[in-house]
């Protein structure tokens, strides 16, 4: 465990390699290798999804938070190796740039964006979350909320990610744990000059963090699963709110 935190903490000053292009198949494509493609599918799928990484209380009108964050996910490297350019992958990982925003009627809107300027990858998306329950000091805050996350920069692949959940947590002195639930609908679409089938990926998803705030100094540590994806993320950043 202590080495995929530090994997995570390294991710925030460079990004893990990540598949630029998507090799061809065939014709015709055998089965293993359309299976590998859809392994492959679902661990894109879940690294770009986007993460919460915020308790489920509204922050309020006259809030603002941003923070750099990273993402790990382990892989089965037999699979990648059969469909992309990367033969030697145990893990991918992602790092970019999300912006929190407070909105009237307990509504907050979230903003994430990465990019590989020397692979041409780019990684961005939104969520936009009500909070149903406040939260006070004996209660727990309730929230849902929506996303969409869409992938560019992978040669003859087109890989875009949408998402519901339900979020609960908990204000305590310094820290604020959460936990959540929902599903993604994610779509993998392959040129059709590669002969792989497009693979649409719907899995369920759960995390479980906790947000420790120093006065406006933000440090959030999330585990989350997505299918059979386990995702280590984490976030470093600034906050306030009135």
């Amino acid at each position: 465990m202590r080495k995929v935190w530090l994997v995570l903490i390294l991710s925030l000053a460079s990004m893990p390699a990540f598949a630029t292009t998507l090799v061809t198949c065939g014709p015709p494509c055998p089965d293993q290798a359309q299976n590998a493609f859809k392994t492959v599918s679902e661990d894109a799928v879940a690294l770009i999804d986007y993460k919460a990484l915020e308790p489920a209380a509204s922050t309020g009108l006259v809030s603002l938070g941003f923070g750099v964050q990273a993402t790990y996910l382990p892989v089965k490297k037999s699979d990648w190796a059969a469909v992309s350019d990367k033969t030697d992958l145990s893990g991918i990982g992602a790092v970019g740039l999300q912006v929190v925003k407070g909105l009237p009627l307990d509504i907050d809107v979230g903003a994430f964006y990465s990019a590989v300027p020397s692979a041409g990858i780019k990684v961005y998306g939104g969520e936009l979350r009500y909070a149903i329950l406040a939260g006070s000091a004996v209660s727990p805050a309730l929230s849902i909320g929506g996303s969409y996350v869409k992938l560019t920069g992978v040669d003859k692949l087109d890989l875009s990610d949408k998402a519901v959940d339900l979020r609960a947590s908990k204000g305590f002195p310094i820290a604020t744990p959460y936990v959540g639930v929902g599903y993604v609908w994610g779509d993998s679409k392959p040129d059709a000059s590669t002969n792989f089938k497009e693979v649409k990926v719907n899995k369920t998803k759960a995390y479980i963090g906790a947000r420790f705030s120093l006065g406006f100094f933000d440090i959030v540590p999330e585990v989350g699963e997505v299918g059979k994806d386990i995702l280590y993320n984490l976030k470093l950043g600034f906050s306030f709110s009135l």
